[in-house]
């Protein structure tokens, strides 16, 4: 499982004397997407929330490139670009499609409040990569034309892409 993009082996979940996520081993190759599918009570939402951190695993491993992810913080796996999106969808409703992408790429963007009030050239060229980013973003979830207006009229499928 070494040369997976994402990879979990024998993860499992326990809870007391509950076993939520027994033994789930998978691999995911860059470029593909799948879905975990099962009825309510099935450990889904606990597998994701291993997956990101949320609940320590009791056993297994989780890989991302080959580094071991198992046991860090969420934050951590967040720099990683390993995050879960929740049931109920909130968007800032006044701030357009394109300014919301944008905000989702923080982790990348120039902190430094003197680098951007003397526009460094090391802030221009991280706000490049965000504007880069955002425009593969916006393209990659099919809202490119959507992107100028405001989040709040989207239909209830957008609002969950972005």
């Amino acid at each position: 499982m070494k040369d997976a993009f994402f990879s979990s082996e024998d993860l499992t979940v326990r809870f007391g004397g509950l076993t939520a996520v027994d033994h789930l081993t998978f691999e995911i190759q860059q470029g593909e997407i799948i879905s975990l599918i099962g009825p309510n009570g099935a450990g889904k939402t606990t597998a994701f929330n291993a997956i990101t951190g949320f609940i320590k695993p009791s056993e297994g491993s989780m890989r991302f490139f080959g580094q071991d992810l198992t046991g860090l913080k969420p934050f951590q796996i967040a720099e990683h670009g390993i995050v879960r999106t929740f049931q109920q969808t909130k968007v800032f409703p006044e701030v357009t499609v394109e300014e919301s992408i944008r905000m989702g790429a923080h982790k990348i963007a120039e902190k430094g409040l003197m680098a951007i009030l003397v526009n460094s050239h090391r802030y221009q060229k991280k706000e490049k990569e965000v504007l880069e980013r955002s425009s593969h973003t916006l393209t990659f979830a099919g809202l490119t034309e959507k992107s100028s207006g405001p989040a709040k009229p989207l239909s209830y499928g957008a609002p969950r892409l972005l």
